[in-house]
Parts: structure tokens; sequence; C-alpha cells
């Protein structure tokens, strides 16, 4: 499943906003690597607001971002949501996103930054619910391919719990009853057929697992997101 984040890079909208002030130099280089707090201290483009909580912010989220590139479970990734999450709400306390927004000052700049950010994020989780969907797809072809070439089954395979369930009935059935007989694969007696079954079982179980949890987590970022845009234009001035 590919992803596509809309918008324009977060270095884009930087370089841009330097080119506009005359900001950009060969000692200035914009690097996506770069925080929207960070580059603006590199480049001396000041925002205009009443304090540095902001820039903080958007520190908090850009490393949320790396770090989530190196977890390797939802039980990880959910930790950094969270404590990102538990963070902003310390921000909003300290006055984030305090103050007025104009379309052409600063702040904007800095907003479109950060929900491009919470895009990229967002990017990471949808990406890793993908991946989880196909495992679990994965994990009952095996288990469906081998069943159905075990009992010599053509035609339009049903993939549904009850079908599968009929299959193995069926496999260990002709298992015992000594007819049963493949040319497309090794046929497992039933110890080698059953520790091949609950591995399977537990890959799917497992797969679920994550993707729902990462499921959940794109809705929270998803909630994040519309919050802050709420916020924007609440506090856009007119």
């Amino acid at each position: 499943m590919k992803v596509n984040v809309n918008g324009a890079t977060i270095a884009n909208k930087f370089k841009t906003a330097q080119m506009n002030t005359g900001l950009l130099n060969k000692n200035n280089p914009v690097s996506e690597k770069n925080s929207p707090a960070v580059i603006f201290s590199q480049s001396g483009f000041k925002p205009n607001m009443p304090n540095d909580v902001l820039k903080d912010f958007s520190n908090d989220l850009a490393r949320l971002k790396i770090d989530l590139k190196n977890s390797t479970d939802s039980e990880s990734a959910s930790k950094l949501v969270d404590e990102f999450l538990a963070t902003h709400e310390q921000h909003k306390e300290k006055g984030v996103f305090d103050g007025k927004f104009d379309e052409f000052d600063t702040n904007q700049i800095l907003q479109n930054s950060v929900l491009d950010l919470v895009d990229e994020v967002r990017a990471k989780l949808v990406d890793e619910h993908a991946q989880n969907n196909f495992k679990e797809m994965k994990a009952r072809g095996n288990m469906v391919r081998f069943l159905t070439q075990a009992l010599g089954i053509s035609g339009e395979i049903n993939y549904g719990e009850e079908s599968v369930s009929r299959m193995v009935k069926l496999y260990e059935e002709k298992l015992k009853d000594g007819t049963l007989t493949s040319d497309n694969v090794k046929i497992l007696d039933l110890e080698a057929f059953n520790k091949f079954r609950e591995k399977n079982s537990k890959d799917i179980e497992e797969a679920i697992k994550e993707r729902d949890a990462y499921g959940s987590l794109v809705q929270k970022l998803v909630g994040f997101k519309h919050s802050l845009v709420q916020y924007f234009k609440d506090n856009k001035t007119l």
C-alpha cells in the first residue's frame, strides 16, 4: 500500500520562506533532516511569537517522527505517540500556538510545517497498518494454498474461517484413513500439520493485533491533526 503525503516538504516550505526574505545562502543549507525549529534557528529567520514553546513543540514532533522510524512494533509506537500527546498537553498549558496568526507571517509557515510533520508521522503508522494487513493475508494464503493443493481442490477458493475449518477437517480425516496423497505438496503427518497450523494461526493473530493497534494510532493522529487545524482556524486573523 503506497501512502502519499499531501503538500510540499518541510524543507521546501522553509526554503521558499528564506528565499523570500533573502536569508538563503551557502552557509545556511536547508536539510529535510532538520526540524522546523532547527531550520528557524540556523537561518536566522525568527518566528513572530511571544516565546519558544511552539518551536519546542515542533522539535518534539520531529523527534517523534525519527523515533517511529526505529520502532519495531505497535507497543513501542503507541508509547511514543502517547508520550508525545502528553507532552503536547503540557505545551498547551504553557501557551503553545498562543496568539493570532495571519496568512503571511512566520507563524503561518511554522503551522504548515507542523501539519506536514503530523502527516508524515501518520503516513508511517498507515504504512505499518498496511504491512500487518499484508502479513495476515499472507499467513491465511499459506494455509489455504497448502490445503487446496494437498486436497486437490481447484476453482474459486473461499478464504473465510468456516471454509478453512472444513478443509482442515477434511485433511485430518483423509490423513487418518490413509487416502490423502498429492503430487503438488509434501503431505504432513498429523504432528507436523498441527505445528504448521499453530504457527500459521499465531502469525495471523499477531498480524491482526498489530494491524488493529496501528489503526488506533492512525485515528489518534487524525484526531490530533483535526484539533490543530481547528485551533489554527479559530485563531487566524481575519
